[in-house]
């Protein structure tokens, strides 16, 4: 073999150029890991979610759920259902009344939990945390007494 051909350049590169270029070429496209092959669904829009509300305060008013602890009975009498034997029926609206700002209050609780144990410090609900935690409370508070005395949401 002749040193000519030792050294003669090939087509394919190699070493540092190689890589530089290979960084700077386009990206070959890949297939799809994933391909969805469910249809795309229409969410309901206000009118269909105040229907199903409507629907389901309807169920809790003329059918209700049983309950089979007397202290849950108890706790559904005083905050206004009607209670029969097990039987407990709630007046349209009470349900989202007794839950409003619950969504509110667990997300902050769970993302201050968290943030708390990734930092490694004591899962323990400083001032600051506590004063928010009360923020949120009282907010639910208010909108619910502010449907109450008619007042605009």
């Amino acid at each position: 073999m002749s040193p000519a051909a030792v050294y003669a350049p090939t087509s394919a590169r190699r070493g540092r150029q190689a890589r530089q270029a290979a960084r700077r070429a386009p990206p070959s496209p890949a297939p799809a890991y994933l391909t969805r092959r469910l249809p795309l669904y229409q969410m309901h829009g206000d009118e269909a979610l105040a229907l199903l509300e409507t629907n389901a305060d309807r169920i809790l008013a003329e059918i209700g759920i049983d309950l089979i602890d007397d202290e849950a009975l108890a706790l559904w009498r005083a905050a206004g259902a009607t209670v029969e034997g097990q039987r407990v029926r709630m007046p349209p609206g009470l349900c989202r009344e007794l839950i409003a700002g619950a969504i509110g209050h667990m997300t902050l609780v769970v993302m201050s939990r968290a943030a708390l144990g990734h930092n490694g410090l004591p899962l323990k609900a400083d001032a600051l945390l506590s004063a928010a935690i009360a923020c949120v409370f009282v907010g639910a508070v208010l909108r619910v007494t502010a449907n109450f005395t008619g007042a605009a949401a």
